[in-house]
């Protein structure tokens, strides 16, 4: 996955060699996390300039805004939680 500003949120299913645009709305995208489970979950966040915090639950083939308590809708930067064992 790429995020772009500008172009929106990127997926590549071939190591880099082709992309294709996940169709998010708000294409000024700040900062983009990958969830740790995301082989079982496909969860990826969005953060963008403007318009909030988006997630996607299907590997980025649709995104909602989860912005529920958020003063501020310009994400710059987002984190998943990760255990080490």
């Amino acid at each position: 996955f790429a995020g772009t500003f500008g172009g929106g949120v990127f997926r590549s299913t071939d190591g880099g060699g082709a992309w294709t645009n996940t169709g998010l709305t708000n294409t000024f995208v700040r900062s983009l996390a990958v969830s740790p489970g995301y082989a079982t979950d496909q969860t990826l966040f969005a953060g963008t300039g403007g318009g909030g915090v988006f997630r996607s639950t299907d590997g980025g083939g649709a995104w909602s805004q989860v912005n529920a308590g958020l003063a501020n809708k310009y994400g710059f930067a987002l984190g998943t939680k990760v255990e080490f064992r």
